[in-house]
C-alpha cells in the first residue's frame, strides 16, 4: 500500500511507502481517502500491470474494429455501380468488366489474367447460347468489413432472378468485395464460389478474419 498525506492547511505534503516486491513496477493506483487528525490520507492500492495491459489491449482491440466496420456512402455507391456494370456487361456477352474488377487472388489461383479472361468468356458464350433469360436483379447494403491483413472485405448481397427452359431460378447470394486499406479501389470475387467449396475463400485470401456470419448464399425454385 502508499500513502499519499495531503494537509489542507499548509499545502500538499507528500510522503510514500517505499515500493514493495510486488509493486516494483510502478503500476498505476486506486485510491480511496479517509480523514486522521485533521488530515486527509489518501489510500491507494495497487493494480496488478497485467491486468492493466490487458484493459488497455482490450480498448485498443475495440476502437480499431469501429474504425474498420465503417464504410462512406461513396464506397456504397461505388460498389454498388461496379457490381451493376459487372453483371450488366456479363448478360450481354462481355466479360471484359468482369475479369477488369476480378480480385488478384483469383487470377494466380486459376493461372493469370490471360487463362482467366479465356475461360470467363468462354462461360459467357456457353451462358447465352443456353438460352438462360436474366429477367431481374437487387442488391443489398454491405456487410460491415472485415480484416484480411493489409487488405480489407466486406460481402455486399444480391438477388437474381433468372429463367431457363421455361422455370425461373432465384439465386440468393452475395459479391465479395475487396481492397487494400487506405485506397478507394475495389476489386470483387463472386459468391458463388464459397458456395460448392466454402473454403475457397480462405484459401484466396488467408488473412481473412475467422468467424464471419456470411450472408445467405443458395439457389431457390420460387
Amino acid at each position: 500500500m502508499a500513502w499519499r498525506l495531503t494537509s489542507r492547511s499548509s499545502g500538499r505534503v507528500q510522503r510514500r511507502r517505499p515500493a514493495s516486491p510486488g509493486n516494483s513496477s510502478g503500476a498505476p493506483l486506486n485510491s480511496r481517502s479517509v480523514r486522521r487528525h485533521g488530515m486527509r490520507i489518501r489510500v491507494r492500492k495497487a493494480y496488478p500491470m497485467t491486468k492493466v495491459k490487458a484493459f488497455v489491449f482490450g480498448c485498443f482491440l475495440l476502437s480499431s474494429s469501429g474504425l474498420a466496420s465503417t464504410l462512406s456512402e461513396q464506397d456504397v455507391v461505388q460498389m454498388h455501380s461496379n457490381i451493376e456494370s459487372i453483371y450488366q456487361a456479363f448478360e450481354a456477352g462481355d466479360a471484359k468488366p468482369l475479369v477488369a474488377m476480378t480480385h488478384e487472388s483469383l487470377l494466380t489461383f486459376i493461372g493469370g489474367r490471360e487463362v482467366f479472361e479465356k475461360a470467363t468468356q468462354d462461360a459467357v458464350n456457353q451462358l447465352r447460347a443456353s438460352g438462360v433469360k436474366f429477367l431481374e436483379a437487387e442488391l443489398g447494403a454491405p456487410t460491415r468489413t472485415y480484416s484480411a491483413g493489409e487488405e480489407e472485405v466486406c460481402f455486399v448481397p444480391r438477388i437474381s432472378i433468372m429463367e431457363f427452359e421455361g422455370e425461373k431460378v432465384k439465386s440468393i447470394g452475395f459479391m465479395i468485395a475487396i481492397r487494400r486499406i487506405g485506397t478507394s479501389e475495389w476489386k470483387y470475387l463472386d459468391g458463388s464460389g464459397p458456395r460448392k467449396h466454402p473454403d475457397l475463400l480462405y484459401t484466396l485470401l488467408p488473412k481473412l478474419e475467422r468467424g464471419i456470419d456470411f450472408p445467405p448464399n443458395r439457389m431457390e425454385v420460387p
